[in-house]
């Protein structure tokens, strides 16, 4: 059923304009009034805000098969986040008008995105809660396996190469590039992760162990 769901939001995108952007384009800015519905075919996309001071920090971040702007049009209310492509991405992007009426039109889409929009908001609180709570060490160590259960790549060397690289770990845990690099380092000379081209997790249950001991 989901599955069949899932198919049916992505033939409606598929009616509309196909875009090709490289890493770093910005979609949508904050406080813009979104025209488009989006839906991520290849690549990744992040949802950010930044501060006064100009960091950056990352709300979410959206892989293949995700959609977004949908429920902000729906509800009427204002995007308060920036959306801009972490790597080179390819899309769909359909016109409001017409998204909210196929959304309105459709119940079980209806249900499957509001079902996803929880999913994903609990998936923030959770890591909203673990970045309060947890010293540098655990919140380099969260995001890490955060990403290598979402995006990594299994390799013949080792369980899981990392798709992002220090400094875009340093923003989705909300700490310097020094203070990353050097706990990275940590984990390196305590045999958790391997460092050559990519931060490659060696064994993800060892570091859901030290993850708990972070505290």
């Amino acid at each position: 059923m989901e599955k069949a769901v899932g198919s049916k939001i992505e033939n409606f995108f598929r009616q509309y304009k196909r875009d090709a952007y490289k890493k770093g384009y910005v979609l949508l800015l904050a406080d813009e009034n979104p025209k488009y519905a989006y839906y991520l075919v290849s690549g990744r996309i992040k949802q950010y805000d930044i501060t006064h001071s100009g960091t950056e920090i990352i709300v979410n971040i959206f892989k293949p098969g995700a959609y977004f702007m949908i429920l902000t049009a729906i509800t009427g209310l204002p995007n308060t986040h920036y959306y801009s492509a972490e790597t080179d991405i390819i899309i769909y992007r359909a016109p409001i008008k017409y998204t909210t009426h196929f959304v309105n039109t459709n119940p079980d889409v209806m249900k499957h995105m509001l079902i996803q929009a929880y999913i994903g908001f609990d998936g923030v609180l959770k890591r909203i809660t673990h970045l309060m709570s947890r010293n540098a060490r655990g919140r380099v160590i969260y995001e890490i396996l955060l990403d290598a259960r979402g995006f990594g790549e299994v390799s013949q060397e080792a369980p899981y190469n990392l798709s992002i690289n220090v400094t875009e770990l340093s923003l989705r845990a909300g700490l310097s590039r020094e203070t990353v690099s050097r706990e990275v380092s940590r984990l390196r000379k305590a045999g958790y992760l391997a460092l050559t081209q990519k931060i490659t997790v060696l064994d993800p249950s060892l570091l859901n162990k030290a993850l708990e001991d972070s505290f």
